[in-house]
């Protein structure tokens, strides 16, 4: 997720620069079978004067953010998240134990990491959905926060699942940044398809200070499956 500095300047008072971040991934059994997962948020340029936290989920890999200082005594946060994709019924594990699984899958590995911390009945995509819920009415559900949030969600708002990262969004009253500025019918953010599965949410109160919002050409380096989005 990128953003150029000074379209926050509305909102940003600081003048010194900083960068922070954050990629992390479950351990493993067997670092041969691992496929690697994780998530990164990298502020940098002049935004803020203070940061105020920096947090990540390890190991789960699931989300990080970083929360800075702005005008008016508020905070400001960048989140990313990454959901682990869909799985067949066959593979939702309800009698979960250390050493159960392939490791193949991000999926999996997740659940080897539920399993190490004794939980054996836990989907991890639901878990994604309502940690996440949990999380922001806790921190950030509130008129003195600022929350963006980046998210490669693995679902489709036309094609909404059980447990629907959507509906908690849309309940939580966080905004698709995209769509606020550049209305219906934007690029699909995966390589071999024509859906959207990555998103931008931001609160309320942070919809009057985005100026733009997109994605990356699928040609960048950076896009490897998916198209990163960006908003400024």
């Amino acid at each position: 997720m990128g953003k150029d500095p000074s379209r926050f300047s509305k909102i940003s008072s600081g003048k010194r620069t900083a960068m922070s971040q954050y990629a992390h991934q479950p351990p493993t059994l067997n670092s041969t079978q691992n496929t690697n997962q994780g998530d990164a948020t990298i502020k940098s340029d002049p935004w803020h004067t203070k940061v105020l936290e920096k947090v990540t989920d390890h190991p789960l890999g699931r989300c990080s953010y970083i929360t800075v200082q702005v005008k008016g005594n508020k905070k400001l946060t960048f989140m990313t998240v990454y959901r682990v994709c869909a799985q067949a019924p066959s593979t939702l594990a309800l009698n979960n134990r250390v050493g159960a699984q392939n490791m193949h899958t991000c999926y999996s590995q997740q659940l080897e990491v539920y399993a190490q911390q004794g939980i054996i009945d836990k989907d991890p995509r639901h878990a994604t959905v309502e940690d996440l819920k949990t999380l922001i009415l806790k921190k950030f559900y509130s008129t003195n926060n600022y929350l963006l949030i980046g998210m490669d969600a693995n679902e489709a708002s036309d094609k909404r699942q059980s447990s629907s990262m959507f509906d908690m969004m849309n309940c939580l009253g966080l905004h698709d940044a995209l769509q606020h500025l550049n209305g219906e019918g934007r690029p699909p953010t995966i390589a071999s398809g024509s859906v959207t599965i990555d998103y931008i949410f931001v609160s309320q109160n942070l919809l009057p200070h985005i100026v733009g919002a997109g994605q990356l050409r699928r040609d960048t380096p950076l896009c490897q499956t998916t198209q990163p989005c960006l908003s400024s």
